[in-house]
């Protein structure tokens, strides 16, 4: 699977280098990249490859509860800091 994502921080932030993107709500450029990734299988599997290795590695349920933990230390750290 090949994914195209509108250029938000967001959604770049998610894809990495695992997908395409286009200038925020341009159509023209949605339709370059569409057209693009139709007419090259190559592509499609490269960026299907990258996109599947990236949810494996930072999208499992394990990756996940790490960052919640990490995230939740920090708060705890900060309000220990603070005197909270």
């Amino acid at each position: 699977m090949c994914v195209i994502v509108n250029a938000t921080a967001e959604n770049i932030e998610v894809i990495g280098d695992a997908g395409l993107s286009y200038a925020v709500n341009d159509i023209g450029q949605l339709r370059d990249q569409l057209r693009a990734v139709l007419a090259d299988a190559n592509l499609r599997r490269q960026y299907g490859a990258r996109a599947t290795a990236r949810v494996a590695a930072h999208y499992n349920w394990e990756a996940v509860t790490n960052q919640y933990e990490d995230l939740l230390r920090a708060l705890v750290q900060q309000n220990v800091t603070s005197g909270q």
